[in-house]
C-alpha cells in the first residue's frame, strides 16, 4: 500500500475535499486567516498547516517498523485474495482459502487496535470506546518482535497474561506503561523473568530492573509498592483492571 493510499485509509470519513467551503469568513476585526504577531505556523507540503508535532514517544518508535511491516504482509494476502475474486472459477478457489481470509481478518483487527494505540500514545484518541480483552497480549508480543529485529534481549514473557476489562480507563494505557518497562528492561544485558501476580490490593507487575515510577501517574489508580526481592518498586494496578486469562 503506497503512502498516500494509508493516508486516505486513515483520514476521516467527514473529509470531502470541499472543506474550504466551511471556513468561517471573519471581517478584519477578528483574528482569521492572517494569525496575529508572534504566531508561529508549521508547513507541512504546499498550502497545508499544522500544529506542531508531538516527538514520538520511545516505544512508538522502535514499534512502528514492525508494525507497518506487518500491515504490509496483511494487505499483500488480501490483495492476493481479492485477486482470486476477478478470475475464473473465482469462488471456488476463494472458498478454498477460507482459513487465510479468516487469518486475514483476525490479523487486521489486532494490527487495527496496535495502530491506534501508537495514535494514542502520539495524543490522537482515535481507539474512542474500543476496548480489546486480549490488548496485553497484542502490545508485549509486538515488543518482543520488535526487540528481535534490534537484538535487544527481553525478558522472558509469561506463559499467559491478564486480560484487559472494560472498565480499563482507556483501553490502551494499561498495556502500554507495560511495554515500554519492557522495553526499557530490554537495555540490560541479562532481564530475569517477570509476570503478574494478583493481591489483595490489585495486580502487581513483578518486572526486575524496570523503573515504573515515571509512568505510574499515567493510569488512574496505579500506585508503586516496595518490591519484595530487592530494592526499587514494582507497579500496582487496581483489580478491576485486570481479570484472570
Amino acid at each position: 500500500m503506497s503512502t498516500g493510499s494509508l493516508l486516505c485509509c486513515l483520514a476521516p470519513g467527514w473529509r470531502n475535499g470541499r472543506r474550504d467551503g466551511f471556513k468561517i469568513r471573519w471581517r478584519q476585526l477578528h483574528e482569521g486567516s492572517s494569525p496575529l504577531p508572534g504566531t508561529t505556523r508549521f508547513f507541512f507540503g504546499r498550502g497545508h498547516r499544522a500544529n506542531p508535532p508531538n516527538p514520538m514517544d520511545t516505544l512508538a518508535r522502535a514499534l512502528l517498523p514492525t508494525l507497518l511491516h506487518e500491515l504490509a504482509n496483511t494487505t499483500q494476502l488480501l490483495t492476493g485474495l481479492h485477486a482470486l475474486t476477478t478470475m475464473a472459477g473465482g469462488d471456488e478457489l476463494l472458498a478454498s482459502h477460507e482459513d487465510d481470509l479468516a487469518r486475514a481478518g483476525n490479523d487486521a483487527q489486532r494490527l487495527g487496535w496496535l495502530l491506534g494505540v501508537l495514535g494514542a500514545a502520539g495524543g490522537h484518541d482515535v481507539l474512542l470506546a474500543r476496548r480489546e480483552q486480549a490488548g496485553l497480549d497484542w502490545i508485549v508480543t509486538l515488543v518482543a518482535k520488535a526487540a528481535r529485529r534490534e537484538e535487544r534481549h527481553l525478558p522472558t514473557a509469561p506463559a499467559s497474561l491478564p486480560r484487559l476489562m472494560g472498565c480499563t480507563p482507556d483501553g490502551w494505557s494499561v498495556p502500554w506503561i507495560v511495554g515500554s518497562l519492557l522495553w526499557q528492561v530490554g537495555e540490560q544485558p541479562h532481564p530475569g523473568a517477570w509476570h503478574f501476580r494478583m493481591e489483595a490490593d490489585g495486580w502487581r507487575l513483578v518486572l526486575p530492573g524496570c523503573n515504573p515510577a515515571e509512568f505510574v501517574e499515567q493510569v488512574p489508580g496505579a500506585t508503586l509498592v516496595d518490591r519484595t526481592d530487592g530494592p526499587g518498586a514494582d507497579l500496582l494496578l487496581p483489580a478491576q483492571y485486570l481479570s484472570q486469562p
